[in-house]
């Protein structure tokens, strides 16, 4: 349906920004339908960048002592822990029935092989693996496995086979895993030698294994006896995992409801009962936290003032946690059956016009209160291993703001009257703001001459149109998680099996990602990602914005303490070591 109006901005907030903007349309040229411009010639391959120091592969790690941490002797406040975020993309019990950020409603049930540090990322041996190690070539791994850890009712010891299991359902047909395409792209077979040991054989070399089975990005350890015994009724039912909390209740379209489990191997929670609930709106969630219904919620950050005035707290990602841009529709340079060669966004000079109408500072001062950190290339950041500080100064140069820059590129391009275009709204989790942020942009482009028209659509929907590569002429807000730079690529911007987004896909980047791929040379890697950010840069691929933290707002009289990491796969993560307030 059309979507009508600012209501949902809240008007002190954004006053500078509307006004702004307003006068900036009232002053502009009306858009009016122009002669399709011609499509421009490929664009060039940059030259060849420095490699970055590569980054060490890893090691085999040692085994830390399990101590679970006991149950606390004061009495929390409350024996239901409530947290209330934006709603889900999938309800679902199955976990292979759902994105990578779906998997957020399974993180407190559920468990992966490799652990990682809340505040460095870093590889611990904290979870259901005690050492990994890969061999020369890089074509297989063997991972050892803790013993003495148990699926949820009753459904025996955590063991090798349940990997192998594991493996077997991210990669079925029916799985809609984000992370699926590479488990059945990379891995063979998986081996389980005895109980305790599992070695995965690989179909091609992969130096970063550990990373796709480590809690950041969630893939979850299933239990094969369940399967075995019940089938997929039974795992829709009442899945087992073997994390701190187990499965109690789901009400679809409300909440998710999970028990402590009282004997952890790991860690018990402070809270007998957490309990998950997504309500649609901003303004629902902030009401159920004043009047105490929720503990924990995620709203936007002009929502989010409003309750700290009145006492509540904010808990802010150990790191950034979000990268948030806006992604130009239809640009499939790599599959011509799909590309509509006479879209105005096809001619490199309307997507630097598009760049250069977007008013970055002002975004960030006024919906992020300047939280958010400028992004330069989409899926680079200088903690990331792959950085060329030039960068810095070619942004500056390509993508700052100039409305009248912007205008010029159209007229060059052949629409000094602009263009229509429609953009797509759609409500996701993780990030509350999307709305703000598409009807800002929205303003920003009238004001260059280009008429827009705001859709909103379910998530889903939305996912469709992108994974079916039907998205010519639209224009959407997405956000994806902080990630590996070799993790995020293929997301937004490879043709072949693993790419999803598919928000600019080109033959010059096919050609180096699929090198990298075959790539155990730690040197050449880096070279090709690098080369890969000079074209995403130089082509104007897409409307990069910020690196953003995941800010939840809390009740300290509830809420003592909530750590949590913000890159990790589906961002909202952690609750079930949230610290009860004493």
């Amino acid at each position: 349906m059309a979507y009508h109006g600012f209501g949902k901005i809240k008007a002190m907030s954004m006053a500078v920004l509307f006004l702004a903007l307003a006068f900036a349309v009232a002053c502009g040229a009306a858009a009016t339908a122009t002669p399709a411009a011609k499509a421009p010639a490929a664009p060039k391959a940059p030259e060849a960048a420095a490699p970055a120091a590569p980054a060490a592969a890893p090691a085999a790690t040692p085994i830390p002592a399990a101590r679970p941490t006991p149950i606390p002797a004061a009495k929390p406040a409350v024996a239901r822990l409530v947290v209330a975020i934006p709603p889900l993309a999938h309800d679902t019990n199955i976990p292979w029935f759902t994105s990578g950020s779906g998997l957020t409603q399974f993180r407190p049930m559920m468990e992966q092989l490799i652990g990682s540090n809340i505040r460095t990322n870093a590889y611990e041996p904290t979870l259901l693996a005690t050492k990994w190690e890969m061999a020369p070539g890089a074509k297989q791994w063997t991972f050892e496995l803790r013993q003495g850890v148990n699926f949820h009712f009753g459904y025996g010891p955590f063991t090798a086979k349940d990997v192998e299991h594991s493996w077997q359902m991210i990669t079925q047909k029916e799985s809609i895993q984000t992370h699926a395409g590479f488990w059945l792209q990379t891995v063979e077979r998986v081996e389980a030698v005895g109980d305790q040991k599992v070695v995965f054989h690989l179909k091609r070399p992969e130096t970063e294994l550990a990373y796709f089975a480590s809690e950041q990005t969630g893939w979850p350890m299933l239990s094969k006896e369940q399967w075995d015994k019940e089938g997929k009724a039974g795992v829709d039912k009442r899945p087992a995992f073997t994390g701190p909390y187990h499965f109690k209740e789901r009400r679809l379209g409300e909440s998710l409801l999970y028990e402590r489990e009282e004997k952890h191997w790991r860690h018990q929670g402070d809270f007998k009962e957490i309990q998950l609930r997504w309500p649609p709106e901003d303004a629902t969630r902030q009401a159920m936290l004043l009047a105490n219904e929720a503990h924990i919620v995620f709203i936007s950050r002009d929502l989010q003032e409003s309750a700290v005035a009145r006492g509540m707290k904010v808990a802010r990602s150990a790191q950034p946690a979000l990268k948030t841009v806006l992604i130009l529709g239809g640009m499939y340079f790599s599959d011509p059956t799909k590309l509509d060669a006479q879209a105005p966004l096809v001619n490199k000079k309307v997507r630097e016009a598009v760049n250069r109408a977007v008013n970055r500072d002002e975004l960030n001062k006024v919906i992020f209160k300047g939280s958010g950190e400028p992004m330069l290339v989409t899926g680079y950041h200088p903690t990331l291993g792959v950085w060329k500080p030039e960068w810095e100064t070619r942004f500056k140069e390509g993508y700052s703001y100039n409305p009248a820059k912007a205008k010029a590129l159209l007229s060059e391009a052949g629409y000094p009257n602009g263009f229509k275009v429609k953009l797509i709204l759609a409500p996701v989790s993780g990030l509350p703001e999307v709305n703000d942020i598409t009807e800002a942009i929205s303003l920003y482009l009238q004001a260059v001459g280009i008429s827009t028209e705001i859709v909103q659509v379910e998530f889903n929907k939305l996912r469709d149109m992108y994974r079916g590569k039907e998205h010519q002429g639209n224009m959407f807000v997405f956000r994806a998680s902080m990630v590996p730079t070799f993790d995020r690529f293929p997301l937004f911007f490879y043709s072949g099996k693993g790419g999803i987004v598919h928000a600019f896909i080109h033959p010059f980047m096919d050609e180096r990602w699929d090198k990298f791929q075959k790539s155990v040379d730690p040197a050449e890697r880096t070279k090709l990602l690098t080369e890969i950010g000079d074209f995403i840069l130089d082509e104007y691929t897409i409307v990069p914005l910020f690196w953003i933290p995941i800010e939840a707002t809390v009740n300290p009289k509830v809420v003592g303490e909530y750590l949590f990491p913000g890159p990790f796969f589906g961002n909202q993560t952690h609750w079930e070591l949230v610290k009860a307030a004493k």
